[in-house]
This record gives structure tokens, sequence and C-alpha cells, in this order.
């Protein structure tokens, strides 16, 4: 699972101080970045549509689901394929081969759902 910061934009409005002749012109001032800005009464309006957000990656994790025993499974077995074709000592790779064939018995076991069945069974009584 990987850790993300999300920007979720929002509208504030702060109040800024301005001497104008008319309306238009004090707006025309604020624009300009003239007056004094009251940061101190900053005041939240509304939160944008969630389309306007962006995300943006903090830290890599694994690509799985932590409760998701499958995919954890599917992805040791990927790893270890991995090293046992870069192992060169003879000894380590049958080792290595045999974690890999204890966890595809593993993996059958997960997808075999055993207790999908117990569950049914006491439901059923």
């Amino acid at each position: 699972m990987n850790k993300y910061t999300v920007y979720v934009l929002e509208i504030h409005q702060v109040p800024i101080h301005v001497e104008a002749t008319s309306k238009e012109h004090a707006i025309e001032k604020a624009m300009s970045c003239e007056g004094t800005w009251q940061t101190d009464e900053s005041e939240f309006v509304e939160t944008c549509d969630s389309d306007t957000w962006f995300a943006e990656l903090t830290e890599e994790g694994e690509p799985f689901e932590p409760n998701d025993r499958e995919a954890y499974t599917l992805n040791k077995i990927k790893e270890l394929s991995g090293l046992a074709k870069k192992e060169a000592n003879a000894h380590f790779k049958e080792l290595i081969d045999g974690s890999i064939e204890d966890l595809k018995e593993e993996l059958k076991f997960i997808r075999a759902d055993p207790l999908k069945n117990i569950i049914k069974e006491v439901k059923d009584d």
C-alpha cells in the first residue's frame, strides 16, 4: 500500500483593506496586491470538487492491501522467483525453489477458501 498526500482545493476569503475611490477601484487595488491583508480573519468558503484535487506519492509501499493474503503470497512468489534466477549457488537456489513451492501450495489453499464452506454449513444448521 502506498502513502499519498492529497491536496484538497478549497476556497477561502481573506479581507484586504485598501483605500480607493469606488468598489471597482478597491477590487483593482486588491488584485494588484495593494493594501493590507488581514490573514488572521481568513474564512473558509467551500471545498472544490474532487476532480480539482491532486495527489502526490509520498511513500511507496507493498503492491497489495494489508489484509489481502492472496496478493501478498503472489508478491512473495514473484520476489523469490527473481532471486532464484539470480542465485549462482545451487544449494541456495534449491532452498529458494522449495520456498516457492511452499508458497504455491499455500496459494492453492487460499484460493480454495475452505472456510467459506464451513461458514455456509454453520449457517445452514
